[in-house]
């Protein structure tokens, strides 16, 4: 089952349970894509990644950017261009004031009016 064309997930609160970091150090031995979802980024087994998520991303990959919180605007613009640069298909949604920020990175783009900060959530 581990191999080079499986992915594995582990999962841990800590990130230092002993079963979950086997697990991963299993998969990365056979050959496997790991995806690490930890609560602590200092964690041993964050540390056990070399890229994160971006490693997962190859030609083709559908990639869902939300760039609607004006304060993080320039750094989902920089994932953005990251995945694009591995060949991913963007499609974005943004506020009116960084369209034009977000749209020659995008493959689609979804505009939403500025509203106020705490709205969003239930807005996007």
């Amino acid at each position: 089952m581990l191999g080079e064309t499986a992915l594995v997930i582990v999962s841990s609160q800590s990130g230092e349970t002993l079963d979950s970091m086997a697990a991963l150090w299993e998969a990365k031995r056979k050959g496997s894509k790991v995806l690490s979802i930890v609560n602590v980024m200092g964690s041993s087994i964050a540390g056990e990644l070399q890229h994160g998520t971006i490693f997962l991303i190859e030609p083709g990959t559908l990639v869902v950017a939300l760039a609607t919180y004006e304060p993080l605007v320039e750094k989902s613009l920089f994932n953005i261009v990251e995945v694009k640069s591995r060949g991913a298909e963007v499609i974005a949604k943004t506020i009116e004031s960084d369209e034009s920020l977000i749209c020659g990175q995008s493959s689609e783009i979804f505009v939403i009016p500025k509203i106020h900060t705490l709205l969003q959530p239930v807005w996007v």
